[in-house]
This record gives C-alpha cells, sequence and structure tokens, in this order.
C-alpha cells in the first residue's frame, strides 16, 4: 500500500530526517502543521493550559501593553513550546511575505 505524501513526510519529520520542500509548495508544510498542531497531536497546546486566561486576555488590552504583557507571558512557556512556537511564527511571517501565496490574516486563524 502506498502512503500519500503527507503522510511520508510526516513519518520523515518524526524520525528526524531532514525535509527539503519542493519550489514554493507552501501547502505541504502548511498541511503538517495543521495535523501537529490540530489533530490532537500534542498533549497540551503550544500556549500551555496553565497560560490560557493570560493569553485570553492579552486582545482586551490595550495596544501599548501588548508587547510587554506577551513576552511576560511566553517566558512562562516550558522551553520546547516556545521553541515550536518560534518557529512557527517564523514560518508563518515567512509565508505572510510571500505574495504570490496570496495570504489573508484570516487564513492563519
Amino acid at each position: 500500500m502506498m502512503l500519500n505524501n503527507n503522510v511520508l513526510l510526516q513519518f520523515k519529520i518524526n524520525n528526524g530526517e531532514e525535509i527539503v520542500f519542493e519550489d514554493g509548495d507552501v501547502h505541504i508544510p502548511a498541511v503538517i502543521l495543521k495535523t501537529f498542531l490540530f489533530l490532537h497531536e500534542l498533549e497540551e497546546p503550544l500556549l500551555t493550559f496553565d497560560l490560557f486566561d493570560q493569553v485570553v486576555r492579552f486582545q482586551g488590552m490595550p495596544r501599548e501593553d501588548r508587547v510587554t504583557y506577551m513576552k511576560e507571558v511566553l517566558s512562562r512557556l516550558p522551553e520546547q513550546n516556545y521553541a515550536v512556537l518560534k518557529y512557527l511564527v517564523e514560518f508563518l511571517s515567512l509565508v505572510n511575505k510571500n505574495h504570490r501565496y496570496m495570504v489573508c490574516p484570516h487564513h492563519f486563524t
């Protein structure tokens, strides 16, 4: 039985193999991220259950206080969660900068 490309890539990632994505195909890493983040492969969310109230509070804060507040909240994340979140934000920033994909902010929610 032939594994589909996404499952094969995910298998390689889980085994620490290097992955080289095809030129410009943002959909494959996006599917892998979506699977990892949203299909219950994590025991706890990146922004942990303990920080839930603080994360929700962020939206109602005045803009001028948000950066300082979020830095303080993120400093309480476990090291692994912080590293994954940082990588995820950097990846989404790169996708957003590439106008060829016509990504809108609501696609990230």
